[in-house]
């Protein structure tokens, strides 16, 4: 491995358990990395303004780098900028609520301060808690397609998303992709819109080569990221498909503190 620059990770499963906190253990190595001078930064499918409270509740400090809503926007904390890239049209998004419904699919998009959302269960109640935001429920499609978007969410039943990742490869846009970020849930964003995208930007604005930055992830959506950083890592508890690109693979899950472990047996040492 490449002198160490950079350590960028992904949120949820990644560094913490789903709706569950930053372990000591954690919050030690991030401390450690920062006292060897290697810049530190998250990268989530979340927004960020959810990824600063998030941050906040961690008692986080010097954050250098936020990829939010999967690479749509970059917040550079070394010189205080935020950066936001390609959105969905609207257009698009009402293309996705109208193949998405022979999935049964609850469509789901951040809406300003709100979790825009069709219907109210028990799973987006809690995603709204851990964002510590307010749910709207949607009249129609048109609320979804009002503005233009960053992305478009989906809550689907498990059984059901080989199914839809199989009709999505057969019938590819040539404008938006959509990505798995959680057995139940998939994303529609512009394809040009990557985690890839945002950290390289970060990285070529602060003269850091990516063979010296080390990634994290657990899932599809973090797989640009994984695969161009010098050193790929993938959770034990991770996807296959993001298993099979990744350089690396943690000797334990997310639950067991695999992040941590990783980085105090290859980083750190």
């Amino acid at each position: 491995m490449s002198l160490v620059k950079l350590v960028i990770t992904d949120i949820d499963n990644t560094i913490v358990p789903k709706h569950k906190s930053l372990s000591q253990r954690a919050l030690k190595c991030i401390h450690q990395l920062k006292d060897k001078g290697i810049y530190f930064g998250l990268a989530s499918g979340r927004s960020v303004e959810e990824i600063r409270r998030i941050i906040k509740r961690w008692h986080l400090q010097n954050v250098d780098c936020i990829v939010y809503l999967n690479g749509c926007g970059l917040y550079d904390a070394l010189s205080d900028k935020k950066y936001e890239y390609y959105k969905m049209k609207k257009g698009w998004i009402k293309e996705t609520l109208e193949f998405m419904k022979q999935f049964d699919a609850n469509p789901i998009m951040y809406y300003k301060d709100h979790l825009l959302t069709k219907r109210l269960d028990s799973i987006v109640q809690m995603s709204a808690q851990s964002a510590e935001m307010d749910i709207m429920l949607a009249q129609s499609d048109e609320d979804f397609y009002r503005d233009e978007a960053a992305k478009i969410m989906y809550r689907v039943k498990p059984e059901t998303m080989p199914v839809i990742e199989k009709y999505l490869m057969e019938n590819p846009s040539n404008h938006y992709i959509g990505y798995k970020t959680q057995n139940t849930l998939i994303e529609f964003s512009d394809q040009r819109v990557s985690k890839a995208g945002a950290l390289s930007s970060f990285c070529h604005k602060h003269n850091i080569e990516m063979k010296d930055v080390v990634a994290f992830g657990d899932t599809t959506n973090d797989n640009s990221m994984l695969q161009v950083s010098g050193l790929g890592v993938c959770m034990l508890n991770g996807s296959e498909d993001t298993k099979c690109i990744s350089d690396r693979i943690t000797n334990k899950t997310c639950d067991e503190d695999g992040w941590a472990d990783f980085v105090e047996l290859n980083i750190l040492k």
